[in-house]
């Protein structure tokens, strides 16, 4: 089953010229496809279900080959689906989506939402967008200013079920190609309650911009398990001293 999926993803792949050409995916005789798509798009099966305005059970189906797409719901799937940003990745990448998508489970909870959602409140992002840089932001500000990296410090990012003030977008909230979170961890509680707002946010900036590249730079020392965790949601984990390796990795200088 597991390397079924990846050779389909290789077919659909050739079958689209690299996503460009979704229409092209033949859905009906192979319902499955459908698993490439949403593992693309970084959703788990409910979310997908969500998107598509079916049930979970038969998206379920539909990627166990146990029930077959008709040629109406095809269609209807496609007007959405050519909606999406779908871009294609690595086949190693997309070995890893899967199992990123199953353990980030423990970011969906209430506690992470709870977290996540004191950034809401209109009085909350004035008083964001308002703050003055902790050092941490000033080292990052003048680190992309010497780079020649062209970015927008305290953006609101509208994600409709969630806004907050992301610490920067390059180059900016209204074209973003990377959203930059930087944070300092102090004592334990502190640090869990960081890790999973980021992690929610992440995961929900993913749900509407899976094109968008996302950045976590810690002012602190991270535990493995920490750092593997951070590593499931964000696409680089970086400490504040890593900056030089940050900007190579990411390919943010052009």
């Amino acid at each position: 089953m597991e390397n079924e999926i990846y050779r389909l993803y290789l077919n659909a792949l050739k079958e689209t010229d690299n996503f460009q050409h979704i229409e092209k995916i033949n859905f009906v005789d192979q319902p499955k496809k459908l698993k490439v798509v949403r593992l693309l798009l970084n959703l788990s099966q409910r979310d997908f279900a969500n998107f598509l305005k079916i049930n979970q059970s038969r998206v379920s189906l539909f990627e166990l080959g146990k029930i077959k797409l008709t040629n109406k719901e095809a269609k209807e799937y496609l007007k959405i689906l050519l909606k999406a940003n779908i871009q294609p990745i690595d086949i190693e990448q997309f070995k890893s989506l899967e199992k990123k998508i199953k353990e980030r489970g423990k970011f969906n909870g209430e506690y992470a939402k709870k977290m996540a959602q004191k950034s809401i409140g209109k009085a909350s992002i004035i008083s964001a967008q308002r703050k003055k840089p902790t050092q941490q932001e000033n080292e990052i500000m003048d680190f992309l200013s010497k780079k020649g990296i062209k970015f927008e410090r305290n953006p609101l990012i509208d994600l409709g079920v969630l806004k907050f003030v992301c610490d920067f977008a390059i180059p900016n909230a209204k074209k973003p190609e990377f959203l930059i979170e930087a944070k300092r961890l102090q004592t334990v509680y502190r640090k869990k309650q960081i890790i999973c707002e980021l992690g929610y946010k992440s995961i929900k900036i993913k749900q509407k911009f899976p094109q968008i590249k996302t950045i976590v730079i810690i002012d602190a020392n991270l535990t493995n398990t920490e750092r593997y965790i951070l590593k499931q949601e964000f696409d680089y984990v970086f400490s504040i001293n890593e900056l030089e390796k940050l900007a190579v990795e990411c390919g943010i200088v052009r």
